[in-house]
């Protein structure tokens, strides 16, 4: 791997950033796409909600595959043509495969020198191996970027398709992604609460009677420093979300033990229909949440200070 200075690594992170910003669109930007384009499926979402998911993930992972590349191309092709240093290497690397003339207008009479085609292919391929090895530690800068951008985004994509179905649906809720951790903070529901519904003053007012939410992708993160924070915060209830369909059963049991349903896609739920803690996307959100919701419509003594438009 060819050794690059210091200053020119930290100019290259910054670099990439600048044009993931340019490239890259937000998850809630992506999935306003997908409603605007797939109006049928926003318009019908309540007859197959775990579909739904499963589509508006798939799209979003093709659009963040599209993007990505196109960031990869430009970031690339800006390198070899903008940064003299590395423009100045790939004109070694030619020089260093008898390609002297690339660069001027004897490239064509210097390519008829070459026996066939075979020739030629042999020649380019060690130019783009070298050249390759010399742009290593910039590769391996920008994929370490996108790993990096790919999981914490996975989770916050999640928490933004729950909060748009939520919206779709005309549910009464407040979110983190919409509000910011502010009053999530007040309650000491930040570490572990994406949603409140139908809203915190709500929760203030009588939380056994809303429903707190909290998505993650797999199951596999550290999702029993759940149980401390809702041990910590006093929550009496959790729905833990979830795209993850493997589940072991004593994971199941120690969520039923602390009072935490598990929700999924409806095939999920019905392989592991012999836990009364796990229940399908449809069934929160088609039931449950608007159980929840008509009974505090229909609650006689709800403070007058709360936000009119929670309780509509």
């Amino acid at each position: 791997m060819t050794n690059i200075n210091d200053e020119e690594l930290d100019w290259f992170r910054q670099f990439v950033r600048e044009k993931r910003a340019e490239c890259m669109l937000t998850p809630g930007a992506y999935i306003g796409q997908f409603a605007r384009d797939n109006p049928n499926v926003v318009n019908n979402l309540s007859t197959n909600i775990s579909g739904s998911i499963e589509l508006i993930r798939s799209h979003l992972w093709s659009c963040y595959q599209r993007d990505e590349a196109r960031m990869k191309s430009a970031i690339i092709k800006y390198l070899i043509l903008e940064r003299s240093v590395n423009r100045d290497m790939l004109k070694k690397v030619f020089l260093e495969h008898g390609m002297t003339s690339l660069m001027n207008a004897e490239w064509e009479s210097e390519a008829s020198d070459f026996d066939d085609r075979e020739d030629i292919f042999q020649v380019m391929s060690g130019v783009v191996a070298d050249y390759s090895a010399y742009l290593s530690p910039y590769l391996y800068i920008l994929d370490l970027s996108i790993t990096q951008s790919r999981r914490s985004r996975a989770g916050k994509e999640f928490e933004i398709i729950i909060d748009f179905i939520l919206e779709s649906l005309k549910c009464n809720f407040e979110s983190q992604s919409r509000l910011g951790t502010g009053r999530f903070n007040e309650n000491d529901l930040r570490k572990v609460v994406d949603c409140v519904i139908p809203g915190i003053e709500f929760y203030e007012n009588n939380r056994q009677k809303c429903a707190v939410l909290t998505a993650k992708t797999s199951l596999r993160e550290r999702w029993s420093q759940i149980i401390e924070e809702m041990q910590r915060a006093l929550i009496p209830h959790l729905y833990l979300l979830t795209v993850d369909q493997s589940v072991s059963s004593n994971t199941l049991n120690t969520m039923k033990e602390h009072n935490i349903t598990l929700v999924t896609y409806a095939g999920t739920a019905d392989k592991y229909s012999q836990f009364s803690n796990v229940i399908s996307f449809e069934r929160l959100f088609l039931h449950e949440i608007p159980d929840l919701i008509e009974w505090w419509a229909n609650w006689g003594n709800i403070p007058l200070d709360l936000p009119e438009r929670l309780i509509t």
